[in-house]
């Protein structure tokens, strides 16, 4: 998923009571641009039914949702973002002094991801363009496309899980499997896809019983590692 897919998902936008527990990645009200109608679609395609890695699960995942959805007071019809903390009344001050709200991927970038990626680059080079570009956010889609892209998978399931538009008639225009088979068998193909193709990076993580939750200013806030000063001198 791209940042502001993951950052902007909503309480609602979970199912883990089925038979595939699976999210919904939707235009919603948490990455609405004028308050008034949903957004957040980069086009239709990125519109998808994606089935939960069992990882997630085992992770804790629902105990989490379900723990946010108790502490907003959730009920069916409210906004409520899987990430309160990155929707909270914020701001800074831009180069025209006028305030400028800091919200969804963007805080999470800012307050977590470079931090998370500059102590990574301290263990393990981060590969990096001709012109010195690292690795970013967006080059977790591209290596996922590249795992999943095995001789195995069909380029069009790939295609519904990545949120891209299918290329020719067939896919396309005929292409219906969810429909014709089932969404249950659907998702089911796309989770032993995941299962089978993605490298198990958490298989070492103690599982939690229980989810216990932050004050919400201190959740998604992650530190320069020992020696490291991340916010002046990224990836150096």
């Amino acid at each position: 998923m791209a940042r502001e897919e993951i950052c902007g998902l909503e309480v609602e936008d979970f199912d883990f009571e089925c038979e595939i527990p699976f999210l919904r990645v939707r235009e919603n009200m948490t990455r609405s641009k004028d308050g008034k109608t949903p957004g957040g679609l980069k086009r239709l395609s990125r519109y998808r039914i994606m089935p939960i890695h069992s990882q997630l699960l085992q992770l804790g995942l629902q105990n989490y949702a379900e723990a946010v959805a108790r502490e907003q007071g959730y009920e069916p019809g409210k906004i409520v973002p899987i990430f309160p903390e990155l929707y909270l009344a914020e701001a800074k001050k831009r180069s025209d002094g006028e305030l400028a709200p800091e919200t969804g991927g963007k805080r999470f970038y800012a307050r977590s991801w470079v931090y998370i990626v500059d102590a990574t680059h301290a263990l393990m080079p981060l590969p990096e363009t001709r012109r010195g570009k690292k690795a970013d956010f967006h080059s977790q889609r591209t290596y996922t496309q590249s795992v999943l892209a095995s001789p195995q998978t069909s380029q069009t399931i790939i295609d519904r899980q990545m949120g891209h538009k299918s290329k020719g008639t067939g896919p396309n225009s005929y292409n219906r499997r969810a429909l014709a088979l089932g969404e249950v068998q659907e998702l089911a193909e796309r989770l032993k896809m995941l299962e089978r193709e993605m490298p198990n990076v958490t298989a070492h993580v103690p599982r939690p019983s229980s989810v216990k939750l932050l004050p919400l200013n201190r959740r998604s806030r992650v530190g320069s590692a020992p020696g490291r000063d991340a916010q002046k001198k990224f990836c150096q």
